[in-house]
């Protein structure tokens, strides 16, 4: 079959496995400077002139599907030729369907035939890494371990998370499906009874499901996220055995502008405390200034970059700036390249496992939010935990708790305005350990894991009736 795909982000290296190389005719992408270069083994052309070639459908993988869309029926191109990524199941003579399901027990056996119990949950999660929403599900799941439920972890790609979950001696299932199809064509999700499915990514499967199973789903995006999403499969989802979770009022208040016949209610994430072997105050000739997250223009580090820009001399020489999570992308070098402009202040670090980042956090006087929509970000909340002073987004899910002690909000999206709190936390370093206490105070309350395990085994007991 002779595809066109139209993009070549992030939403195409997620997806483009699903197709057969040999089907692919071309790539499309309104980037000029990505035009007539080759991509995987395949040019890379303008819309306007892909659409000539010989093709049958042409598959949007991008996040802006409605605009693309309206581009390709004002250039020609027949709506009925036109799939969006995430419709692909109904097409299945598009798709390499040749994936390998895997299933391990908690033993760490492979296993070819999955059992669920009366006390059984499955955890669906979109990956096996450690993003803050892969990771709240993680201790969802070592909670009800740790209660004597039977669980099982669910996901469509593998990663580290993994070996975390083998240790638990928590049983996992990864299935490329649960990327593009839908619950009722999944047949090993026959032996579960109550699921307990992870972010908005999960939304197409939700839309044809087994009624007479329970459903809890838990949403962590914020507006931002749902220019990927087909909103007509979105206002299918029926509320009959589904409880609709969000973490805090953004996330909420997102999903419901964009589902308004959902009732959502608040559950917040719950991270464990951890003591580090060095655990003590480290005394610093600077003021050390950390933010962790995979480097993305929501995520807003080149915010932070142009608040230092805006600080003048003898703030600057007073502080030193970690950004980790760095990757390749054009953003990333952007970000780096205006860095370089302020000299040896910043600094960008690849990802780290969690003991890295705590020690990040141990060798900090202030973490730094900067994100342009976040809901509520892990790290922040890791933050609190180590006692750690913040400057945050006031567009963050997490920005009322730190108001509430142990940080600063500044203005989403204003550099000058995140400037002016880095200048207060240099000119009064005498009150950034009081902040961190009152900071500690917030995690336990809100935060904590026993806080947490409080949540969520009244919503499991009183839900799932296990």
């Amino acid at each position: 079959m002779k595809i066109i795909l139209f993009g070549t982000g992030d939403h195409y290296h997620k997806f483009k496995d699903w197709f057969y190389d040999e089907d692919i005719v071309c790539l499309l992408d309104n980037n000029e400077q990505k035009q007539n270069t080759i991509i995987d083994g395949k040019k890379v052309l303008a819309p306007e002139i892909g659409i000539r070639l010989e093709y049958e459908k042409i598959c949007i993988v991008s996040v802006y599907y409605e605009a693309i869309k309206k581009q390709l029926v004002s250039l020609g191109v027949l709506e009925e030729d036109i799939v969006h990524c995430s419709e692909l199941y109904k097409y299945p003579e598009m798709l390499r369907l040749d994936r390998t399901v895997q299933c391990i027990d908690k033993y760490g056996q492979k296993v070819c035939a999955i059992k669920g119990k009366s006390k059984s949950v499955l955890l669906m999660s979109h990956d096996l890494d450690f993003n803050g929403a892969t990771l709240a599900l993680y201790y969802v799941a070592c909670i009800l371990k740790d209660n004597d439920y039977d669980v099982w972890f669910a996901s469509w790609t593998d990663g580290k998370l993994k070996t975390f979950l083998l240790e638990r001696e928590i049983s996992i299932i990864i299935d490329p499906r649960l990327q593009i199809d839908v619950c009722s064509r999944i047949e090993w999700l026959e032996s579960f009874q109550n699921i307990f499915c992870n972010t908005l990514l999960y939304y197409k499967l939700l839309s044809d499901r087994d009624y007479e199973k329970k459903y809890l789903w838990w949403l962590h995006e914020p507006e931002l996220f749902y220019q990927s999403v087909d909103k007509s499969i979105l206002s299918t989802i029926k509320a009959d055995n589904l409880k609709i979770y969000a973490v805090g009022d953004i996330a909420r208040n997102a999903f419901i502008k964009n589902c308004s016949h959902m009732e959502v209610e608040e559950l917040l994430y719950g991270i464990p405390d951890v003591t580090l072997q060095n655990d003590c105050q480290t005394i610093h000739l600077k003021i050390e200034i950390v933010t962790v997250g995979t480097v993305q223009e929501y995520k807003g580090q080149d915010i932070l970059v142009d608040a230092i820009k805006h600080l003048p001399e003898k703030y600057r020489e007073k502080i030193h700036v970690s950004i980790i999570g760095g990757n390749n992308s054009k953003y990333y070098d952007s970000v780096k390249v205006s860095a370089e402009s302020v000299g040896d202040i910043v600094d960008f670090f690849p990802p780290v496992a969690r003991e890295e980042v705590y020690q990040y956090y141990q060798n900090a006087d202030i973490y730094i939010c900067p994100s342009r929509q976040d809901c509520m970000p892990v790290v922040v909340a890791e933050s609190m935990m180590r006692s750690l002073p913040s400057i945050v987004s006031d567009a963050t899910g997490i920005a009322p708790y730190v108001k509430q002690g142990g940080g600063l909000l500044f203005q989403s999206g204003n550099s000058l305005d995140l400037a002016e709190k880095i200048k207060w936390c240099v000119d009064n370093q005498e009150r950034l350990k009081a902040m961190g206490i009152c900071a500690r105070k917030q995690y336990d309350k809100f935060f904590s894991i026993n806080a947490f395990e409080k949540s969520i085994l009244k919503i499991v007991n009183d839900f799932f009736n296990i």
